[in-house]
């Protein structure tokens, strides 16, 4: 009977891409994504000399970070080598079957903006893909999805949940309409809370009242 290896990892913290301009790819995470950078990093020297060259094994490596946060323990780290002239890897016309190809998965609200924003800054839908929704069936049933290759060869899918049209404020977003509803409710709420407050007080008059005139 073959045993079960004990669970060792523990956490996923981040995933890292190389980026040729940490500015130029912060323009697509932060503006089109919406997503909020956490930290920038760029090592002293010296750890540049000896740390950095010994962990990537790229001869006298020098790099800068930014930490783009997606929940409060997840980031995607942007890597731009600084120093080292870049080695060929996946080209633009590679697809998700080449192995060795990763991707980051995020939901998005309003997928077709992303799209339109993204092509914008060079991210563009894989050669002879296309966006597909998923059949009628499972958690993700409805939702729509599509894989995004950007100017640095890194790939995203991108899922737009049904109802999700726009999770940040636009008309639409199931997530928006709740948030709304669950306004108007607690506004009815108060109201009748104020209602029976007054008629509380009504009641407590006309209790005054008949004991006056009892006396």
């Amino acid at each position: 009977m073959e045993s079960k290896a004990s669970q060792t990892t523990l956490l996923a913290k981040h995933v890292g891409i190389t980026v040729s301009s940490i500015d130029n790819a912060l323009a697509f995470w932060n503006g089109v994504l919406g997503l909020t950078t956490c930290a920038t990093v760029e090592p002293s020297a010296a750890e540049q000399n000896t740390l950095t060259e010994t962990l990537t094994g790229v001869k006298g490596a020098k790099v800068k970070l930014a930490h783009v946060k997606i929940t409060e323990d997840f980031v995607v780290k942007l890597i731009e080598y600084t120093s080292s002239p870049a080695e060929n890897g996946v080209t633009i016309k590679s697809k998700p079957n080449v192995p060795g190809t990763m991707y980051l998965s995020l939901q998005v609200a309003d997928l077709d903006g992303v799209l339109e924003k993204g092509k914008k800054l060079g991210w563009e839908m894989v050669d002879g893909t296309g966006v597909i929704t998923l059949p009628q069936c499972g958690p993700s049933a409805g939702s729509r999805v599509v894989f995004l290759k950007g100017p640095n060869q890194e790939m995203v899918e991108l899922v737009e949940a049904p109802g999700d049209k726009a999770v940040k404020g636009v008309k639409g977003s199931a997530l928006v309409e709740e948030i709304e509803n669950g306004g108007e409710e607690e506004g009815k709420e108060e109201e009748s809370a104020k209602k029976s407050d007054e008629e509380v007080k009504d009641k407590k008059k006309v209790v005054e009242t008949i004991l006056i005139d009892d006396c």
